[in-house]
């Protein structure tokens, strides 16, 4: 099907806060925090201070608002022309994925004096986790798609009927009538979900090699870790949210 002017503006638009969001949130992270962390780190003045952490969840809270917009840009893409007419959107989010652990690898390289002699298995990580990032966009692009396309059809017949449901305004903080707000729930679920099946193999593959904890300040980081993950997800959803009241073209009065 033919786009018109406005559609095609529009799909541009998508792409363009896309990419941008990659290029500012990943640079900051990459370039920014990636690198001051490991300098506090190794400075025995800062190392045992709250300093690390803080700046390691910084950089994790920026990753996950550059994925949330890129999330709000392809579950409005969707809406508005289908998952095929997204693959724009699809494709930055994985050219952005590549970029981001191939500048870690880099910045890596950089701070341990140069190329490794294990050079070839920090490449095979920037696939592995590109690949992991890959499955998790490709469980919320089944989960959006599928809402979507079902309101699609639905709207159809509330279309002929009279009572179509307009997707603007958002309401309240979480809306099941909106198509968006559901889609935009499923990927902060999504998040949650894969976050939290990370930190289990994590304690699972922790337990294996030293151990039940024995402490009981590792029992609560471990609980705390969980705890983060669901703030990750419900800041996935706020980022989602806000960048679609960003996008969403409102309805002329």
């Amino acid at each position: 099907m033919k786009l018109s002017q406005n559609d095609l503006n529009l799909r541009k638009k998508l792409y363009l806060v896309s990419a941008v969001s990659f290029a500012v949130l990943y640079s900051l992270c990459c370039f920014v925090i990636s690198p001051l962390n490991v300098s506090v780190n190794s400075n025995i003045a800062f190392g045992e201070t709250i300093l690390p952490d803080l700046l390691y969840y910084l950089g994790k809270i920026a990753e996950l608002a550059a994925i949330a917009v890129s999330y709000a840009t392809i579950i409005y893409g969707i809406y508005r022309f289908s998952l095929l007419g997204s693959k724009g959107s699809v494709a930055i989010f994985l050219l952005a994925t590549v970029c981001k652990y191939t500048a870690n690898t880099l910045v890596s390289w950089l701070f341990d004096g140069g190329i490794p002699s294990a050079w070839l298995w920090d490449l095979i990580n920037v696939l592995f986790y590109t690949l992991l990032e890959a499955i998790q966009l490709a469980v919320v692009l089944l989960f959006v798609n599928s809402i979507l396309t079902r309101q699609k059809q639905k709207d159809k017949i509330l279309s002929a009927a009279g009572k179509a449901i307009p997707v603007y305004p958002f309401r309240k903080a979480y809306d099941k009538e909106n198509c968006l707000m559901r889609a935009a729930m499923a990927a902060a679920a999504v998040v949650f979900v894969s976050k939290i099946f990370g930190q289990l193999v994590n304690d699972v593959y922790y337990i294996l090699a030293a151990g039940m904890p024995k402490e009981v300040n590792t029992v609560i980081l471990m609980l705390v870790s969980y705890l983060s993950h669901a703030l990750f997800g419900a800041i996935c959803y706020v980022a989602v949210i806000l960048t679609l009241l960003k996008l969403v073209e409102k309805p002329e009065k």
